[in-house]
């Protein structure tokens, strides 16, 4: 989240972690230097415990936050979406941890290779090695499955190499 100074890392455990990166002005005899400073905020667990996240999407719109993973779990890539929240006050905001969890795993059929989520933190794209592409829309409380399709089902070659949002994130290209 380049606007909040944050980058998200999943962990060989099954958690995801939230890095804050400051910054500070440093001098000594070659002048001034501007040096990072990460500093892990929180460990969220999104999926399973104890098993490695393969692969992380994220979106921040201030009052909504989303994160989708695909999970390693004993060989087979499970797909694990978290809502989050970030309590704020005059003094900043404070440390996101998950609200709810959501197991898109049973709804997809075929084997995940890759999960998306727009920037409006409402929806989250996941491609097969198969070729399909499920979308999912949160509204409420709930995410629910929108659409499936499969862009190249007229090639003999189905497979998917990349999946991204078009500009305003309302298109899968």
């Amino acid at each position: 989240n380049q606007a909040q100074q944050e980058v998200l890392f999943g962990t060989v455990d099954g958690l995801v972690a939230v890095l804050k990166i400051g910054y500070k002005t440093q001098f000594d005899t070659q002048g001034r230097r501007v040096v990072a400073e990460p500093k892990a905020e929180s460990f969220l667990a999104l999926g399973q415990p104890g098993f490695p996240i393969k692969r992380l999407a994220y979106a921040d719109a201030g009052g909504q936050k989303l994160a989708a993973v695909l999970q390693d779990v004993e060989g087979r890539l499970e797909v694990h979406v978290a809502t989050l929240v970030q309590p704020r006050s005059l003094l900043g905001a404070g440390t996101a941890r998950v609200e709810q969890r959501y197991d898109l795993t049973p709804q997809i059929p075929g084997h995940p290779q890759a999960v998306l989520v727009n920037e409006q933190a409402d929806g989250v794209g996941v491609t097969t090695q198969e070729g399909a592409v499920y979308y999912f829309v949160r509204k409420d409380q709930a995410l629910t499955l929108r659409q499936v399709f499969t862009p190249f089902a007229d090639l003999p070659e189905t497979t998917i190499a990349s999946l991204n949002f078009l500009l305003g994130s309302a298109s899968l290209v």
